[in-house]
């Protein structure tokens, strides 16, 4: 008893001393102090932060300290970017469809062999193909095998016919899961089996689950964990397949408007925000989703799941409200197959949205940045453009054309010339040591010769040059040391030594 009676006098203490320690401030730092808490330093008049111990304490993961995190206010800071958006999804919320939903198992769209097609093409029945694709697939220990209730093998997904839906071009967006395991190396197999390349990587954040406020069935709670780290993000790969280029096609796609990182509440559902992203993005309007359920069923989506699949006979299944089901024909009607399944771009829009910069671009604005107060002059003052354009003048054009034809002719005459020098040396060389050695030089002097004779007269006949006197006379010539032939420094040795002979002899 006693010492719960000193434990509590301690703590009741220590509040006191900390409540005066608040009522000593100035006014305007206590006022901080109980806006901020004990976060706020009052004699570095900074916040001190530690968002580790804070997740300890309270199981608040960092990422929720991010302002403005959310679509909603992401840009509040941003004008012009977020009337970019406003004006983006007003566009888009136009020219979109009702929300459609169509029951089906996709185990039943993995064809027999690869000769047979899927069975989806009969039920969809398409004229057209999609241009953009997401996929959550119920891959083993993640969010969406729970809400399907089965788990699908990478093999498995890879024979679904991702590449006979998809168009030419089209993009397709695959949830591979935390990073924590293989995921990412067999997304991007999986892109590559399908006909897609990898371009980019969509990271969803997820923040601490509001579980006061939300369902007990929507909340995602890892129960088998009892792991105080845990991964908090989750990947989502896009793939794109054909030739897209931000320049010259901002008809079919518009970069640079949104971010590449959700940040959400952690939730068995992927975040909404990602087929907000798309349609941003891609201006497409045929959009499929598989491995849906009719509650995430969105606005200009077509929302493939297995809920309501094995209804058959007289009990249809029937989607929520606002939900359509499937038709194949009025869809067909909805999306013909003539080239003009896009959402326009309006002009106001395209003025707006953020531009890659082309090398004529960059060049011109390089120069547009250039200080006033730079005192270099122009290129055009420094350099003034000549007068005098006479025939003999180094500015004329045709002199000039002439005179780099002339030095380009002197200098194959030049080469040409040191590889005739080499093979005459070799020549000589070559007939020396037969002399020396004994034996008759006429097969390899004469082979040699032949064929120095032989290249002479093909480059002669091929080379526009018949002599050296051909030379631009202002330009450098060569300067080639004359050296004299073996043969006849050896001639030279010999003569000197049959006279030391004659001498002796006398």
């Amino acid at each position: 008893m006693r010492e719960d009676e000193n434990k509590n006098k301690t703590e009741n203490g220590d509040k006191l001393s900390a409540s005066a320690y608040t009522e000593e401030l100035p006014e305007d730092k206590k006022q901080k102090r109980l806006a901020y808490g004990e976060r706020y330093s009052a004699k570095e008049e900074s916040m001190r932060n530690d968002y580790s111990l804070a997740y300890v304490n309270t199981l608040i993961r960092p990422q929720d300290q991010i302002i403005n995190a959310y679509r909603e206010g992401r840009f509040d800071e941003y004008p012009r970017l977020k009337h970019l958006l406003a004006l983006k999804g007003e566009l888009v919320e136009k020219h979109s469809y009702p929300p459609t939903y169509l029951p089906f198992n996709l185990v039943d769209a993995i064809p027999s062999s690869p000769h047979e097609h899927s069975r989806l093409f009969d039920v969809i029945n398409l004229g057209s193909k999609f241009d953009v694709i997401c996929i959550d697939p119920p891959l083993a220990g993640s969010q969406s095998a729970q809400v399907q209730g089965s788990q699908w093998t990478w093999d498995a997904l890879a024979t679904l016919p991702i590449r006979q839906l998809s168009a030419d071009p089209s993009f397709v967006f695959v949830w591979v899961g935390s990073g924590g395991d293989d995921g990412l190396e067999k997304g991007r197999e999986l892109l590559a089996r399908w006909g897609y390349r990898r371009a980019e990587d969509v990271i969803w954040v997820e923040t601490t689950a509001d579980e006061e406020d939300a369902n007990d069935d929507e909340v995602f709670e890892d129960k088998t964990s009892d792991t105080l780290f845990k991964r908090t993000k989750q990947h989502c790969l896009m793939g794109i397949r054909g030739t897209v280029r931000r320049a010259s096609d901002s008809h079919f796609v518009n970069c640079n408007i949104d971010v590449d990182t959700i940040i959400a509440k952690s939730s068995k559902q992927k975040p909404s925000e990602l087929l907000a992203l798309i349609e941003t993005f891609c201006s497409g309007t045929r959009r499929l989703a598989l491995f849906g359920t009719p509650h995430e069923a969105r606005r200009g989506w077509l929302t493939v799941g297995l809920e309501g699949a094995g209804s058959a006979g007289d009990t249809p299944y029937t989607p929520p409200h606002g939900v359509e089901l499937f038709d194949a024909k009025e869809w067909s009607q909805r999306f013909p197959n003539n080239g003009t399944n896009l959402v326009p771009l309006t002009q106001e829009i395209d003025n707006l949205r953020p531009k890659s910069p082309t090398r004529s671009q960059s060049q011109n604005n390089s120069r547009k940045n250039t200080p006033k107060t730079d005192t270099r002059t122009p290129p055009s003052v420094t350099r003034p453009p000549p007068v005098d354009t006479g025939r003999d003048s180094p500015f004329n054009a045709q002199f000039n054309a002439q005179m780099q034809l002339q030095m380009q002719m002197q200098m194959q005459w030049q080469a040409q010339w040191q590889i005739q020098w080499q093979m005459q040396m070799q020549m000589q060389a070559q007939a020396a040591h037969m002399q020396m050695f004994g034996g008759s030089t006429g097969g390899v002097a004469g082979g040699l010769g032949d064929a120095l004779g032989a290249y002479n007269a093909h480059n002669a006949a091929a080379s526009p040059i018949q002599s050296p006197q051909m030379v631009y006379p202002h330009s450098p010539q060569p300067r080639y040391k004359q050296q004299r032939p073996r043969q006849q420094g050896q001639q030279g040795q010999q003569g000197q030594q049959g006279q030391q002979g004659q001498r002796q002899q006398r």
